[in-house]
């Protein structure tokens, strides 16, 4: 009798740790870069683990087309997703949303760079999976901050002073 309660014990530890590992944590990105007015470049990123991928699906709004084709890549660990879109009207006061993050435990990042250099980011959750985006995103989403978020570019090269030493 002790070896059955043993064996259940083992099999109830296994069901436990597989259901664990079934659990994807790393959050999904989406990224919306506009390229021109209403024009938009998409970046959408979902974790995997091999050929198993997060059912997640961005939804943007209605009036967005797609212009070029997705480019899908696999590293293994994500799904990359790229191609662009045409939203008449811009996306500012409409609504994108993450289907299937209701079911998940995981977040989706998301990013949008405007035209006129201001940035909106979020954090979607299983519990609030949309955002309607905003006109002028400040930094007041966050607590006790105010402003408009300026666009950070890479700066390749770095000033030098001259050396005065010689």
């Amino acid at each position: 009798m002790r070896v059955i309660y043993v064996l259940a014990w083992l099999l109830a530890s296994f069901a436990v740790a597989t259901a664990a590992a079934a659990h994807e944590l790393r959050p999904a990105f989406l990224e919306l870069t506009e390229t021109a007015p209403d024009e938009f470049d998409v970046l959408w990123k979902v974790p995997a683990r091999g050929e198993a991928r997060l059912a997640l699906d961005a939804t943007l709004p209605e009036t967005c087309e797609e212009t070029a084709p997705r480019t899908v890549s696999d590293t293994g660990s994500a799904v990359s997703s790229r191609w662009r879109v045409r939203c008449d009207g811009g996306l500012t006061g409409k609504t994108i949303t993450i289907d299937g993050l209701s079911a998940t435990y995981t977040d989706v990042l998301v990013r949008i760079g405007h035209l006129g250099g201001t940035t909106q980011a979020a954090r979607l959750s299983p519990d609030s999976p949309s955002l309607v985006v905003s006109a002028a995103p400040t930094i007041a989403m966050l607590p006790g901050f105010t402003g408009t978020l300026p666009r950070v570019e890479n700066r390749a090269r770095l000033s030098r002073r001259p050396s005065s030493r010689r």
